[in-house]
């Protein structure tokens, strides 16, 4: 669910909140999402260059 709402435009953790939810209860989890985001970008990035 986390990375679908990456692939098709979450651009944030509080976007990923919005969308899924992740990150609204406790909070302990935010740095995961960035995580995910920043690997999201980092694989993206290298895709567009090749």
């Amino acid at each position: 669910m986390l990375e679908k709402a990456v692939e098709t435009g979450a651009r944030s953790v509080k976007e990923l909140a919005r969308v899924t939810g992740a990150g609204t209860v406790c909070g302990n989890c935010r740095c995961d999402l960035k995580q995910l985001l920043d690997e999201h970008r980092s694989s993206a990035s290298c895709s567009r260059a090749a």
